[in-house]
């Protein structure tokens, strides 16, 4: 992966655009998502795919967890995987991407 920096250099270069602080911050967390994303097991690669990308709730995780073989214990620590999902408020969440 590009070193961030770079990254941005070669933005600013090849389309002229100037990246504010938030917009940097942004591309970092999802591109670090996508790497954490990689390096899950296949199941829970599977799970987090079958999740809505629209908020959802811990409920609507449970269901959709337990039908790809997981235990709630997984659920619950893939669900606090803040390089993966978004907690928005008790009981609700919503992936990065």
């Amino acid at each position: 992966m590009a070193n961030f920096p770079e990254l941005f250099q070669h933005i600013h270069q090849t389309y002229g655009i100037e990246l504010n602080d938030v917009q940097k911050t942004f591309i970092e967390k999802v591109l670090l998502s996508r790497k954490a994303f990689i390096k899950l097991p296949d199941n829970h690669r599977a799970f987090f795919n079958a999740l809505p990308k629209d908020d959802f709730i811990t409920e609507k995780a449970i269901l959709v967890g337990r039908r790809k073989g997981l235990s709630r214990a997984t659920i619950f620590r893939i669900l606090g995987n803040e390089s993966l999902f978004i907690k928005l408020g008790h009981g609700l969440y919503q992936r990065l991407f």
